[in-house]
C-alpha cells in the first residue's frame, strides 16, 4: 500500500524532516515573552512524554528501521496512547513554531507533523500486525493511536520505568530543545530577516 511506503520512508528520516522548520524558526524568528512561554509549555509537556514513553521503551525508539520491535510495550504512557513519542514530537515542533511566531510555520508545523506521524504510525502498525498479530490487534483495538484512554490498558506488559535509560536516550534531543530555546529567542532579537 502506497500509505505504507511513504509511511516507513518517513519512519527513516524522521530525524531530518524538522530540519527545514529549524531553519525557518531560525532565520525569520520574531520571538517574544509570550512566544517564549507558550512554546516552552509546549515543548516541555512534549519531552515530558518522549521521556515518559522511552523511560519504557528504551533506546530501540531511535531506530531507523521497523524491524527493532520485538516486543509490546503497554505500560506506562502506551496503557494510554499508542503513539507517545509521536505526540510528544508534534507537541515540541508545534512548540518551536509556537516559540519562534512565524505564523505560517506555526500551520505549516500544525499540518506536516501529524501528517507524517500518522503515516508512520500506519507503517508501524502494519509492521506490528504482520510480527505480533492478534496481541498487537488487541491492543489496537483498545488503544487509540493519537489520543488518550480515561483508564490504562488491561493487558500490560512487564517492562519498568528507567529514567537513567530515558536520559541516556534523550540527551541528544535535550541538548537539541536547550539550544534551539535559546537560539529562537537571540535570533529574533539580533539576526531576524
Amino acid at each position: 500500500m502506497m500509505a505504507e511506503r511513504i509511511g516507513a520512508w518517513l519512519f527513516k528520516a524522521r530525524g531530518y524532516t524538522p530540519i527545514p522548520f529549524i531553519a525557518a524558526a531560525v532565520i525569520f524568528s520574531n520571538a517574544n515573552a509570550i512566544s517564549i512561554v507558550l512554546g516552552g509549555l509546549l515543548i516541555a509537556v512534549g519531552e515530558a512524554l518522549r521521556i515518559w514513553a522511552v523511560g519504557y521503551a528504551g533506546g530501540r525508539t531511535r531506530a531507523t528501521d521497523l524491524g527493532v520491535a520485538r516486543d509490546l510495550v503497554t505500560t506506562g504512557p502506551y496503557a494510554y496512547t499508542r503513539n507517545p513519542i509521536y505526540i510528544g514530537d508534534i507537541l515540541i515542533a508545534l512548540g518551536f513554531a509556537v516559540m519562534s511566531d512565524v505564523r505560517l510555520l506555526i500551520l505549516l508545523a500544525a499540518i506536516w507533523f501529524p501528517l507524517q506521524y500518522h503515516l508512520i504510525a500506519r507503517a508501524e502498525e502494519a509492521y506490528l500486525l504482520r510480527e505480533l498479530g492478534r496481541e498487537y490487534e488487541r491492543y489496537m483495538e483498545n488503544v487509540p493511536r493519537f489520543l488518550f484512554r480515561a483508564t490504562p490498558y488491561l493487558y500490560r506488559s512487564g517492562h519498568d520505568f528507567s529514567l537513567k535509560r530515558a536520559l541516556r536516550s534523550e540527551r541528544w534531543t535535550l541538548a537539541g530543545i536547550v539550544s534551539l530555546s535559546i537560539l529562537i529567542p537571540l535570533a529574533a532579537r539580533y539576526f531576524s530577516i
